[in-house]
C-alpha cells in the first residue's frame, strides 16, 4: 500500500515537496532478504503552441534527453519517461542512491521475521532552473515502484503527477493510481538507463 504525503512549498511556482511511502503487507508480500527500495520514472512535459511536448534539458542534465523512452504502441511503452536520478550520480535505478534525503525517507524491509518497515523517498519536483516557471504550463508524471533489492521482485507501483499552470498547481491524476506490476514503460526506461550509464 502506498501513501502520498506531499504539500506545496512556500514558492508554488517551484513545484511540490513531500514523500511517497510503501507499506509492505505481510499478507500478500513475499519476504525480501535485503532491502525494499523505491525507484521511479518521470516525464516532464511543457505546453507550447497548443500541444504538450517533452521538455529538452539543456544546462541541467542534458543527458536525460537520451534516457527517455520512445513510444511503442505494440509494447505499450509511452514516450518521454526516464529513470529519475541525478545525471551526475548514475549509481543505480534506486532513487535514494543519488538523493538520500535521510531526514525524510528510508529504505524498507520485510524478511518474514518481525514487523515490516516502510520504504519511502522524499522528492521535491519543480522547475527552479526555468527563467520564469510561474509563467509556464508544465506537467510532471511519475511511476514509483517498490522493489526488493535482493531479487528485483516488484511489490507494486503507483502513478502520480501534478500540473502547474501560471503558478497554480493541481494534482494530475487527482489521486495516485496503484498497480500490482511495473509498466512496460518503466521496464524500457530501466533498459535504456542501464545501457547508457
Amino acid at each position: 500500500m502506498y501513501k502520498r504525503d506531499v504539500h506545496l512549498p512556500n514558492k508554488p511556482s517551484l513545484g511540490i515537496e513531500g514523500a511517497i511511502r510503501f507499506y509492505p503487507n505481510p499478507d500478500i508480500c513475499e519476504p525480501c532478504a535485503t532491502r525494499i527500495r523505491l525507484s521511479q520514472t518521470v516525464r516532464l512535459l511543457v505546453f507550447q503552441n497548443n500541444s504538450w511536448i517533452s521538455y529538452q534539458f539543456q544546462a541541467v542534465g542534458p543527458e536525460r534527453n537520451k534516457w527517455r523512452t520512445a513510444e511503442d504502441a505494440a509494447s505499450k511503452v509511452q514516450s518521454g519517461y526516464h529513470i529519475d536520478v541525478l545525471p551526475s550520480c548514475k549509481k543505480s535505478i534506486f532513487y535514494r542512491d543519488c538523493t538520500p534525503n535521510k531526514k525524510d525517507s528510508q529504505e524498507g524491509s520485510y524478511t518474514g521475521r518481525g514487523a515490516p518497515s516502510v520504504a519511502s523517498l522524499a522528492d521535491y519536483p519543480g522547475f527552479p532552473w526555468a527563467a520564469n516557471p510561474k509563467a509556464m504550463t508544465y506537467l510532471f508524471q511519475f511511476e514509483t515502484c517498490a522493489i526488493c533489492e535482493d531479487n528485483m521482485t516488484v511489490y507494486g507501483c503507483v502513478h502520480r503527477g501534478f500540473k502547474s499552470a501560471n503558478g497554480v498547481i493541481t494534482y494530475n491524476p487527482q489521486k495516485p493510481i496503484g498497480t500490482e506490476e511495473m509498466s512496460p514503460t518503466f521496464n524500457e526506461a530501466i533498459r535504456i538507463y542501464n545501457e547508457m550509464r
